[in-house]
């Protein structure tokens, strides 16, 4: 699940450090890269 306050696709370099991005700027995220990012806010 994502946590209400997860922005995705707002801002790319953020996007390009916690998830995958293709070329096409599609963002791929799974629950281990979500896991992840919320370690990081910690």
């Amino acid at each position: 699940m994502i946590p209400d306050d997860t922005q995705i696709g707002q801002d790319h370099a953020l996007d390009l450090k916690r998830f995958f991005v293709t070329k096409r700027g599609v963002v791929l995220v799974t629950q281990d890269m979500l896991s992840a990012a919320e370690l990081d806010k910690a």
